[in-house]
């Protein structure tokens, strides 16, 4: 009888642990340790030794991009001698052909590059959804 016990509780703690195992790998069943600490809007070409170094700020404090919305054609950079999060233009968009017309009248290649350009110039532009524009 005793063998018989020992072995009872051995499928016992194997089934347990077996059922830990599978929460963990069920989603929304992660643990919050394991979650990454900075999520990126735009995954433009950014090298995976990039976005580590861009875990930890000066000192090794988190980045203050981390939680910083710039807004549309604009990007977090963080400053080196203030160590603080700032918006600027994007340098570049990704390189894919969807057009739009802006409200200043051009012909954009697709959103980003309306929106960063709205950002350049200092100026409010929109998406217009008209078809004069595309036949000028």
């Amino acid at each position: 009888k005793e063998p018989m016990r020992g072995l009872r509780s051995s499928w016992m703690a194997i089934l347990l642990f077996s059922s830990v195992l599978v929460a963990e790998a069920r989603p929304g069943f992660a643990s919050p340790y394991y979650r990454p600490l900075v999520r990126f809007r735009h995954k433009d070409g950014i090298s995976q030794s990039l976005r580590m170094k861009a875990l930890l700020g000066r000192n090794g404090f988190l980045n203050p991009c981390e939680h910083k919305y710039c807004g549309l054609g604009k990007h977090c950079v963080v400053d080196h001698a203030s160590g603080q999060g700032e918006c600027q233009c994007l340098d570049h968009c990704k390189p894919h052909y969807k057009p739009v017309c802006g409200s200043n009248g051009k012909l954009y290649e697709n959103h980003c590059e309306l929106h960063r350009d709205s950002c350049l110039t200092r100026q409010r532009i929109t998406i217009v959804h008209s078809e004069e524009c595309f036949y000028k």
